[in-house]
This record gives structure tokens, C-alpha cells and sequence, in this order.
């Protein structure tokens, strides 16, 4: 098996899962914003990795062709983007069958520190209509099966510690930080806000909200 059949076949990988706020509002000018967006990116981005973005509805999925995605890394650069509102590191999963979904879950929990919460929820968004259970139909078997697997665990739907969300497209995404970008629209887009973003290109956010967001 070669190494790109390989890559094909993984079910599941890491990625950054990068939202836009106005840009998706703008009508017949919604393709020139993203694109303006995805230069950006890649230029940001330009001499770090083999890097390749894929659109989702309301989404840009970034991954790293040429191995494991550096968050750490990578996300700085993507934050200080105008137009983006937020970035999530999170799982794409190709098996969207829900006892898979359950597992990728339980994985996703575990790799964060679990042990750090003692109460949470699962948010699902089902995009893809075509998926043959409801929102929260998902939500609750994949609580049940964590409640199950994670003692320390109960459920609080207002007002939990951790909440972990799946996102039903093309692919699933689970994630559970979402970090704040700057937003607004991108650079060119506007006269108004590239003047605003001149200087802000480069700004790089504190380490802290790395490790504080989605707590």
C-alpha cells in the first residue's frame, strides 16, 4: 500500500476547523470573500507544511497533507486573519456511523484531559439531511455512551464544563475549543476594514488563549 493510498484511507485526522462570520452573508459576493480568505491563508501559511484547505458549508477545513497538523503552530497564524470569527483544532471522521462516532468522541474527551470537567454536553449539528438520525437523536446515544465510559462525568445541558460538539457534513468534525478570531471581513474586501487591518496581520495571540479557550 502506498504512502498516499494510506493517507486516503485514514478515518479519521486532525484538523483545524476555521469559521467565517459576514462573508457568508453577502450574497453573489460570498466566492470572492472566501477566496480572498483562502490567499490569505496560504500565505500565511506559505514555507510551514503542505497545508490544503477544503470548503464546507460555513466552513474551511485546514490539513496538513504532509503529516500530523502543529497546532500550536499553525493556529496563530490563522487567528490574526480578518474575516475569520474562530478556529476549533478538532477530528475529521469519515465513518459517520454512530458507534464510530461514539468511539472518536470517547478518543477526542481523553486527549483533552477529561479528568479536568465534571459535567458536560454533546451538541450535534446535522448539515448533511441526508444523515438518518436526528440531531439530537446523535447527541443523546453518543451522552449515553460517555456517561457510560467516564465515571467522573454527568450531564448538564445549560451550563456544562465541557460541551463537545459534532458537526454532520460531507466528512464529521468533533470538536470542543473554539478560540476567538478577529472577524469582520477579509483584507481587500472593504476599504474600511483593510485600513483597520493594517498592523493586525501579524498580531499573534496570547499563548493563553490557547490553552484557556473552550474552558
Amino acid at each position: 500500500m502506498t504512502e498516499l493510498t494510506e493517507k486516503i484511507e485514514k478515518s479519521e485526522e486532525n484538523v483545524l476547523i476555521i469559521k467565517y462570520g459576514e462573508i457568508a452573508v453577502r450574497g453573489n459576493n460570498r466566492k470572492f470573500f472566501i477566496e480572498r480568505l483562502l490567499r490569505t491563508i496560504r500565505k500565511n501559511l506559505d514555507g510551514m507544511g503542505d497545508f490544503y484547505v477544503v470548503k464546507e458549508q460555513g466552513r474551511l477545513i485546514l490539513e496538513d497533507r504532509g503529516g500530523e497538523i502543529d497546532f500550536d503552530r499553525v493556529i496563530p497564524k490563522v487567528l490574526c486573519i480578518m474575516g475569520i470569527i474562530g478556529v476549533s483544532p478538532g477530528v475529521r471522521v469519515k465513518d459517520q456511523s454512530l458507534e464510530n462516532l461514539k468511539k472518536v468522541c470517547a478518543e477526542h474527551m481523553r486527549s483533552i484531559g477529561v479528568e479536568e470537567y465534571k459535567t458536560f454536553k454533546i451538541e450535534t449539528k446535522r448539515s448533511n439531511k441526508r444523515y438518518p438520525l436526528e440531531s439530537r437523536e446523535v447527541s443523546a446515544d453518543v451522552g449515553e455512551y460517555i456517561l457510560d465510559n467516564f465515571e467522573n462525568l454527568t450531564v448538564d445541558v445549560h451550563n456544562p464544563d465541557l460541551t463537545v460538539y459534532i458537526e454532520l457534513r460531507n466528512d464529521a468534525y468533533i470538536y470542543s475549543k473554539q478560540i476567538k478570531g478577529l472577524g469582520g471581513l477579509p483584507v481587500g474586501s472593504s476599504p474600511v476594514y483593510e485600513q483597520k487591518a493594517v498592523g493586525m496581520q501579524s498580531v499573534t495571540p496570547p499563548a493563553s488563549s490557547l490553552r484557556n479557550a473552550g474552558e
